[in-house]
């Protein structure tokens, strides 16, 4: 194994040959603090990873080493999955690591006729939304594509993107995106991953990725490197330390409470005394430590826009992102005014679970995210009133996130007026998905979303309730 051992007295600063990386909010990768940034290393107590929510401010001593791998094994995406994915469209994109954007249809075929890569150059944006004009503008490296879905001849318009830069210099859509479509994996490296703007062992770094990171690949099929997004930066990563966990351990269903949220950590954690890094680390769980969660709470965003923390039983705090679900996976008992006839859905928002009945009979049991505190799934009776395959989602809808377009949203189907719905959740896996963190919907994996969609229909009903 090739060992990659990083300056022992400098912090790594981003060096990419792209288009200049703007960084708008301090991250669990790459901080931004006193205009530099920081690398996530291990904690003084313990020889695990450090914990999720971890900041410059800990007590921390240099990482020894960054390790890189020899060529390993190829990451597969599941081959029904594919399928399911290409039936409702998006086979044809394409992710650029170098700059972090997604290329797909409307722009997509005009940007390889007149010679990609060579010709227009890579993306220097996400598509967005222009309300001056009401068309879809995509930036490159050396024009811009505009889409204008009011025009039947043409509709696609190449200018000038000379002062894209100055004009959109506040713009979202110019920082890195996550791959439409990719698929969420774990870091495993004790001691740090390096992201690097290139797919060999020689490439600049961008960031160092702590243990636990989730890192998001594009889709396709990697070797020894794969492209990708993490927390507002974009780079190739070592597939080697790309893993998903076996699953915690499950409570016993004889003593499970469903009162409350019970789970585990995923990695060594800081327990607090205010939802906050600012506030004094009271104690320490090592991972898979099980913990009792009475509520959710706003606090300081550590990562992204993820700003959920969960109140233990003794009143002190665990960043949410720390934690997984551990409660069984069963059909929580149904209030005496359920559904007794017909389709219907229920959702147990204390508990994440979601469960498809027939009359009271369950017929498939999933986990799934719910609202962050400010954006709580609302509680109540509705139905669903639209489906979309394929939806896109821009800033500000409320299964968007703190994504500025989302792209290949799968199997949404709206239960309320105000834009909640299930769906398909590219960016979630079996280990992250299951504790509250959307806007309001009800984030899904892909199989159980395909479920709800070939299952349900306009008109079924959703009980979405807390006890």
């Amino acid at each position: 194994m090739t060992i990659d051992q990083p300056n022992r007295t400098q912090l790594p600063q981003v060096n990419h040959p792209g288009p200049q990386r703007r960084i708008g909010r301090r991250s669990f990768v790459a901080g931004s603090i006193a205009g530099s940034l920081y690398v996530p290393t291990r904690a003084v107590l313990g020889q695990t990873s450090p914990p999720i929510e971890q900041r410059g401010d800990e007590p921390t001593q240099p990482a020894s080493q960054v390790v890189e791998p020899e060529p390993v094994p190829t990451i597969s995406a599941d081959e029904d999955a594919q399928a399911i994915i290409q039936a409702v469209g998006g086979s044809s994109l394409r992710y650029f690591a170098e700059t972090g954007h997604n290329l797909d249809e409307p722009f997509l075929t005009a940007w390889a006729r007149e010679g990609g890569e060579s010709g227009p150059g890579i993306p220097i944006s996400e598509p967005r939304f222009m309300e001056d004009g009401g068309v879809i503008r995509q930036d490159f490296e050396t024009v811009a594509y505009i889409y204008n879905p009011n025009l039947e001849q043409g509709a696609l318009i190449k200018v000038d993107n000379a002062r894209a830069s100055q004009t959109f210099a506040n713009d979202p859509a110019f920082l890195p995106a996550p791959p439409t479509l990719g698929t969420s994996w774990l870091v495993t490296a004790d001691e740090g991953l390096r992201l690097r703007s290139g797919s060999d062992i020689g490439a600049a770094v961008i960031a160092v990725l702590p243990d636990n990171a989730e890192f998001i690949a594009a889709p396709g099929n990697h070797a020894d490197w794969a492209p990708g997004y993490v927390d507002g930066f974009s780079g190739w990563v070592a597939t080697e330390f790309l893993s998903t966990r076996p699953r915690l351990a499950e409570t016993d269903a004889s003593n499970w409470r469903l009162d409350v949220w019970e789970g585990a950590t995923l990695g060594e954690s800081h327990v607090r005394r205010e939802p906050t890094t600012a506030s004094p680390s009271l104690r320490t769980l090592p991972y898979q430590t099980p913990v009792t969660i009475v509520d959710w709470v706003r606090g300081e965003p550590v990562v992204d826009n993820q700003i959920t923390w969960a109140q233990v039983e003794d009143g002190s705090f665990v960043y949410a992102r720390n934690i997984g679900r551990t409660a069984p996976v069963q059909p929580p008992p149904l209030p005496a005014d359920a559904p007794s006839e017909g389709r219907w859905i229920d959702m147990h928002l204390t508990q994440q679970l979601l469960v498809a009945y027939e009359g009271r009979n369950p017929v498939r049991t999933v986990v799934t995210t719910t609202g962050m505190p400010g954006w709580e799934t609302p509680p109540g009776f509705f139905h669903i009133n639209h489906r979309v395959a394929n939806e896109t989602m821009e800033s500000g809808a409320i299964g968007a996130e703190e994504f500025y377009v989302l792209k290949n949203v799968l199997f949404t189907q709206y239960f309320t007026d105000r834009g909640h719905a299930l769906h398909y959740a590219w960016w979630k896996n079996a280990e992250t998905i299951g504790r509250p963190g959307s806007h309001g919907c009800l984030n899904l994996l892909l199989e159980d979303a395909q479920f709800f969609w070939d299952w349900a229909t306009i008109g079924t009903p959703v009980l979405c309730r807390t006890v």
